[in-house]
């Protein structure tokens, strides 16, 4: 076992590399190893820090055997094959993002997630999809009979133990983004791991400059944290639209997915108008930060856990923010003792809200209870305890 680098962490293709460098190098220092599995042409959406590397699923599997802990930030993509190849003497940590809890879970199920408008538009294009790429597939496996004929008895195998038990059987420690999360680990009996609350960042990771600053806000409405169905989107703007409020509305889509940002590029038009700003680039964090800065209002109107660095951040900044009802995130607020609102408030003939510099204080205050630097670190310094020792 590697004595230098003790720790290898396998990363998911994410805005969130620097942050997890960041925490883990301030907890132990030289003792990590950061990775991303990808084959060798394959694209990379964020990009690489410096002391991260990107191997092949085989040299993965190589860098995985020369540690004695592994942190999985995600089961998703290759991570979940990677850790299926864990050793019995390895111990093992999973930090799940939320949609690699179970797919048999409702929290995974679209008709749980998604809201009757979104949970169409999301169907008819999965459905497209799924029809041109099994369309692509047999014509190509057609050529290659042997390659088909594989294909199919791997489709048929009964006996093949699927890939996440043998992943999951290996899991020492496991983790997710919001505790509430936690009572979706029992829908996975091949489980057994000890849960351990770790956090992906810090307010102060979050708000960068406007840290421990009373910075005023515009009157702008901000909606939704990318281009995603299960944001619900198309539920909640017209919605909006029945408030008739008379200032902006921002809505961010640099991120996401395809066919939900050619509905919301649309629809929202047809909506809003000229009241509409669609921001179709990726910004610079300062100018998103600056753009939020010009609205006192957040709606985000997911269900499952998503956009927790965006609500820690418009909390912070003082903005009214309001969330589903049925969602996980309203879930946590209110466990956590966070002045939040439901989307069920807005209502036509409603007062639009102005500044609070109370509320602003007591959420702040309650944000730097739950996800402080300090309090952060030491989640993460407690885990790494059990890891080493």
């Amino acid at each position: 076992m590697a004595k230098e680098k003790q720790i290898v962490h396998f990363c998911r293709d994410s805005v969130f590399h620097r942050i997890i460098i960041d925490l883990y190098e301030a907890v132990a220092p030289g003792q990590n190893r950061y990775i991303l599995v990808k084959e060798k042409e394959a694209y990379v959406s964020f990009k690489l820090e410096p002391e991260m590397e990107k191997l092949t699923k085989a040299e993965a599997k190589e860098a995985l055997a020369q540690h004695e802990v592994a942190i999985f930030h995600s089961l998703s993509e290759n991570n979940l094959w990677l850790a299926a190849q864990a050793g019995d003497q390895q111990k093992v940590v999973w930090c799940s993002w939320g949609s690699d809890l179970g797919a048999n879970h409702s929290y995974c199920s679209d008709e749980t997630i998604l809201d009757p408008k979104s949970y169409q538009a999301n169907q008819q294009n999965r459905k497209a999809v799924l029809r041109a790429a099994k369309i692509t597939l047999y014509k190509l496996l057609h050529q290659f009979p042997s390659l088909q004929a594989a294909y199919f008895n791997w489709r048929i195998a009964k006996e093949k133990q699927p890939l996440k038990e043998q992943a999951l059987s290996k899991i020492d420690y496991v983790s997710t983004i919001l505790p509430p999360e936690k009572e979706i680990l029992s829908s996975l009996p091949q489980l057994k791991a000890d849960y351990q609350w770790v956090n992906y960042g810090a307010v102060d990771m979050f708000v960068g400059d406007f840290y421990k600053k009373d910075t005023p806000l515009g009157q702008g409405m901000f909606v939704g944290h990318a281009a995603f169905f299960t944001c619900n989107h198309l539920d909640i703007l017209p919605q909006i639209k029945a408030l008739d409020y008379p200032h902006s509305i921002f809505i961010p889509m640099a991120y996401g997915n395809k066919y939900c940002k050619a509905a919301l590029a649309e629809e929202a038009p047809k909506l809003f108008g000229q009241q509409l700003i669609l921001q179709k680039e990726v910004l610079p964090k300062a100018d998103y930060l600056k753009q939020l800065l010009a609205c006192n209002i957040a709606v985000l109107n997911t269900k499952r856990q998503e956009a927790l660095g965006t609500l820690i951040t418009v909390l912070y900044l003082g903005m009214h923010t309001y969330l589903h009802p049925e969602g996980v995130l309203y879930k946590f607020c209110t466990e956590q003792g966070l002045k939040v609102y439901t989307t069920q408030a807005l209502k036509k003939g409603m007062d639009f809200p102005k500044g609070k510099a109370k509320e602003m204080e007591h959420n702040r205050a309650q944000l730097e209870k739950i996800y402080g630097r300090e309090v952060v670190l030491s989640r993460i310094e407690n885990l790494l305890k059990k890891l080493l020792d």
